[in-house]
């Protein structure tokens, strides 16, 4: 399997297009859900990543690389999952995943017909209250024992993590991410590039596999499912 990613901020992405020009890389639908948005921030973020994850997959998906950017439009369930619309065709078994966080949007496509789930994170300081909201007893003893200055990192690595699987799932934040426990490991703090990580979980009978990397104060963390070998390229 081969997982192709890119890790961008907003401004990249809009100054690939004239600003007049950025509204006819969308199309009918996409128009209208972006015109429904009232808050200059959550426009910003939605066009971002739809048009990073446009060009991602115009760069990578054959089928889809001679296409205008208006012809892919990348839509949303009503579980929140995105997913294609092509020719009024809607691709529901094409496995892709967005997250944006701090004015930067980190998108993936994976070209097996596989669960993908994708999260960014910026690495700040995450308050006691979240923690013990959301983190197991298990998860909020290994941010115990790590030393101070590691602490944000950890923090949102761990939350990272359960978003990207309940991604994968296409569950949201509709379960208790307790019912996931993130399992990090002692060298995780150091660890360059993709490096992947354990968990447990009561959510799903299938197997799972999550990844993470660190790209310089974000945590990027993909999860997917299958046995078959991960390929991380970056576009």
């Amino acid at each position: 399997m081969t997982v192709f990613w890119s890790f961008s901020s907003i401004d990249q992405e809009f100054t690939k297009t004239k600003p007049r020009e950025l509204n006819s890389l969308l199309g009918e639908q996409e128009r209208e859900y972006l015109n429904s948005l009232r808050i200059e921030k959550r426009r910003s973020e939605w066009l971002a990543g739809r048009l990073a994850l446009k060009r991602l997959l115009q760069a990578v998906h054959a089928e889809l690389a001679g296409r205008e950017l208006s012809e892919i439009q990348i839509l949303k369930l009503e579980n929140g999952a995105p997913c294609l619309l092509i020719d009024n065709d809607l691709r529901l078994n094409e496995s892709i995943s967005l997250s944006h966080s701090n004015r930067h949007v980190f998108c993936a496509y994976a070209d097996e017909k596989d669960l993908l789930g994708v999260d960014l994170e910026l690495v700040e300081k995450r308050s006691l209250d979240f923690i013990q909201d959301f983190f197991t007893v298990d998860e909020i003893h290994q941010l115990n024992l790590c030393p101070p200055a590691d602490h944000p990192f950890l923090a949102n690595i761990i939350w990272s993590a359960k978003e990207a699987i309940l991604k994968a799932l296409s569950l949201g934040l509709t379960v208790d991410t307790r019912r996931i426990n993130i399992q990090p490991g002692s060298s995780i703090i150091s660890s360059p590039g993709w490096n992947s990580f354990g968990f447990t979980t009561d959510l799903i009978d299938k197997d799972l596999r999550l990844y993470w990397r660190r790209d310089d104060e974000f945590v990027l963390t993909i999860c997917v499912t299958g046995h078959l070998p991960v390929r991380f390229v970056q576009l």
